[in-house]
């Protein structure tokens, strides 16, 4: 297997994980769609703003809140 499918494949746990939390009201319907937003659009987005948008979502993620 390649390096994008083994791209894709983790986008998709990625996903199911985060759906996973919407589904048990963990996280909103919104902030789901926002994780969807995110992974669309990995190509385009800084890895800051990418560390930026994430951080709100994983608690003690100290990269994702510089100082």
């Amino acid at each position: 297997m390649g390096l994008f499918e083994d791209m894709e494949r983790l986008k998709l746990r990625f996903l199911a994980a985060f759906e996973g939390l919407a589904r048990r009201g963990v996280i909103s319907e919104d902030d789901l769609a926002e994780i969807i937003d995110l992974v669309d659009r990995l190509d385009e987005l800084s890895e800051e703003e990418i560390r930026e948008r994430l951080g709100r979502f994983i608690p003690g993620d100290t990269d994702a809140h510089p100082a």
